[in-house]
């Protein structure tokens, strides 16, 4: 581990299988550069838990002190600059998914809670 390095223990919660079937209730350790952002860390995760969780459905909150706690909302905002360090606890929260009425691909879970993606004709 460098000084630009750090670990970070990424929290996952319960939650129903259809939100992430890979990733269950668990405790990942990643080592990441300080300097990355956000967006980077989400990728990580993805890359973790397989294409079955998209970025935009992670909601990641790092656990401060045992009173405060702080959503990574910016994705483009570095792990520094929220001052996170060696060490940190993020909570990893995934967001139901959301069908885009507008789009024409009809997204479905089969009975595994994979989600596929089926064309309108």
């Amino acid at each position: 581990k460098t000084k630009e390095s750090m670990k970070v223990l990424i929290k996952t919660c319960h939650l129903p299988l259809c939100r992430a079937p890979t990733l269950g209730p668990r405790i990942i350790e990643l080592e990441i550069n300080t300097r990355s952002t956000v967006h980077e860390l989400k990728s990580r995760i993805s890359s973790l838990a397989g294409s079955t969780l998209d970025q935009d459905r992670q909601k990641l909150i790092y656990k401060v002190d045992s009173k405060r706690s702080v959503v990574l909302e910016d994705d483009m905002e570095t792990l520094f600059a929220y001052d996170i360090c060696d060490g940190a606890n993020i909570l990893l929260k995934v967001l139901p998914y959301e069908h885009d009425l507008h789009s024409k691909k009809v997204a479905w879970r089969s009975h595994f809670a994979n989600e596929k993606t089926l064309s309108r004709t």
